[in-house]
C-alpha cells in the first residue's frame, strides 16, 4: 500500500484549479467582509496595527505589523478596512492550501484525476464557508493567519512525504520550521501541529520499526520520560509562575532527542541553520519590546522592561494549566464542545429554520446526523482504501 503521495493531477492544471479555488473564496470574503470595526479583539487588532500598539498578551506580533505593513500600501483605504481585507487575503490562502493538501492525500489511493480535483474543491469550500471559519475571514482576527500557516505547513510536509527518501531534502523541513515559528508570532497555537508533523516525518521508520518488539518498549519509555517530564516542570511552572515552562522542556526535548537518533543522518549545519531559523521566526517578538518602550497609545502589559517582557510573552497573567485538569466533565466537553460545536459549522439551524418553516430543533438534529454520517463513513472509507493515508489526517 502506497504511503507516498502523487503527482497525479499535472502542475498546470492543479495550479490553476488552486488559484480558482483562492479567488473565490477572497470574492465572497471580501464582499461579505466587516465595513468597519467589529467586537471583541477585532477593533484592537485594527487599531494596533494601525498605530504599532502593543495588544493583549502574547502579542501576535507578526500579525500587527503585517497588518501595519498592508496599511502604508493600502493609503486610500480606512484602516479597518484594510486589516478586515488582510484577514480575508489570508484566510482564502488557507482555503487554497487546504485544496492542495487534500489533493495530495486523496492521491494516495485515488487515481482519476477529475475525482482528485473534486475532492479538493469540495473539503476547500466545505472549510471555506463553515461557520466560525468565515466569521474569523471577514474581520481582523489572527485565527485566519493562524489557519494559513497551519494548512501550508500540512501541505509542504506531504510536499516533503513525496518527495524525500531517507530523509532527504532537508531544505523542506527547514521551511517548515521558520514557518512554525513565524507562524508563533500570529498565534503561539501554531506549535499543537509539530507533533504532527514530526509524526508523517517519521512516519516511514515507524511502519518498518513497528512490527519488532523493541519499537514497543522504546515507545512505551519515551512516553513515560515525556510525561514525567510534563508533569514534574508544570509543577515548577506553578511555582514560578512560569505558564508554559512544561512545553517548552518538552520541545528542547524533542530536539534533543531527534538530535540522538538522527545525528548521523542529518548534517551538524543543518541542526545549526535550524536553530538560526527558530530565532529568526521568533524575532518579530523583538518589536513589542522595543515598541512598548516609545509608549503607543495601547501598551497592554507594557513590556518594556526584560521582566516586563518575559511576563508578557510567557503569559503569565493567564496562569498555568495541565491537560490532566479538566474544567467540566469529559462527556459536557464532547457534547457541548465539539459535537454541537462541529455540527453547526455547516447547518445554521436558525436560518433554515426561518426559511423552511421546520422547528430549529429538528434542523439542528438532522444537521448533526448528516454531518457525523459524512464524517464518519468517510474516515471509514479512507482508512479502507489507504490507511496510511487515514493517519496522516487523523494525526493533524
Amino acid at each position: 500500500m502506497e504511503y507516498k503521495p502523487k503527482q497525479i493531477v499535472d502542475l498546470k492544471t492543479n495550479s490553476i484549479v488552486a488559484f480558482i479555488v483562492f479567488l473565490g473564496a477572497l470574492i465572497v470574503y471580501a464582499l461579505t467582509q466587516s465595513p468597519t470595526l467589529s467586537f471583541w479583539d477585532a477593533g484592537e487588532y485594527v487599531t494596533c496595527s494601525s498605530i504599532l500598539g502593543i495588544p493583549h498578551p502574547p502579542g501576535n506580533p507578526t500579525y500587527i505589523l503585517l497588518g501595519r505593513f498592508f496599511t502604508t500600501i493600502l493609503t486610500s483605504f480606512q484602516h479597518a478596512s484594510v486589516i478586515n481585507l488582510l484577514s480575508g487575503i489570508l484566510s482564502a490562502l488557507a482555503v487554497m492550501f487546504t485544496y492542495l493538501a487534500t489533493v495530495k492525500l486523496v492521491s494516495l489511493y485515488e487515481k482519476d484525476k477529475f475525482l482528485i480535483i473534486f475532492s479538493g474543491f469540495i473539503a476547500a469550500f466545505y472549510i471555506a464557508f463553515s461557520f466560525t471559519f468565515w466569521n474569523n475571514a471577514i474581520e481582523a482576527e489572527v485565527y485566519s493567519g493562524l489557519a494559513f500557516v497551519l494548512n501550508i505547513i500540512i501541505w509542504l510536509t506531504l510536499i516533503w512525504v513525496e518527495k524525500s527518501e531517507d530523509l532527504s531534502h532537508l531544505n523542506l523541513l527547514l521551511l517548515i520550521i521558520y514557518i512554525f515559528f513565524l507562524g508563533f508570532g500570529i498565534h503561539q497555537t501554531s506549535l499543537q501541529l509539530a507533533p504532527a508533523v514530526l509524526f508523517i516525518v517519521f512516519y516511514p521508520t515507524i511502519i518498518n520499526q513497528i512490527k519488532k518488539d523493541t519499537f514497543w518498549y522504546k515507545t512505551a519509555a519515551i512516553t513515560g520520560v515525556f510525561l514525567a517530564l510534563y508533569f514534574i516542570f508544570n509543577y515548577f511552572g506553578k511555582v514560578f509562575q512560569i505558564p508554559d515552562l512544561s512545553k517548552m522542556i518538552i520541545l528542547v526535548s524533542f530536539f534533543i532527542l531527534l538530535h540522538y537518533f538522527y545525528k548521523e543522518k542529518v548534517p551538524g549545519k543543518v541542526w545549526v541553520l535550524a536553530i538560526v531559523l527558530i530565532l529568526i521566526g521568533l524575532s518579530t517578538h523583538i518589536f513589542l519590546f522595543i515598541r512598548s518602550s516609545q509608549r503607543p497609545f495601547i501598551n497592554e502589559g507594557a513590556p518594556s522592561t526584560v521582566n516586563l517582557f518575559t511576563e508578557y510573552i510567557l503569559r503569565r497573567q493567564y496562569g498555568v494549566t495541565s491537560f490532566a485538569v479538566r474544567r467540566a466533565s469529559f462527556f459536557y466537553q464532547i457534547k457541548e464542545q465539539f459535537l454541537e460545536y462541529f455540527s453547526w459549522q455547516f447547518f445554521n439551524s436558525e436560518t433554515i429554520s426561518s426559511w423552511l418553516r421546520i422547528p430549529q430543533n429538528l434542523i439542528a438534529f438532522l444537521g448533526s446526523i448528516i454531518v457525523w454520517f459524512l464524517g464518519l463513513f468517510g474516515a471509514i472509507d479512507q482508512y479502507k482504501k489507504n490507511k496510511h493515508s487515514f493517519f496522516y489526517l487523523f494525526s493533524f
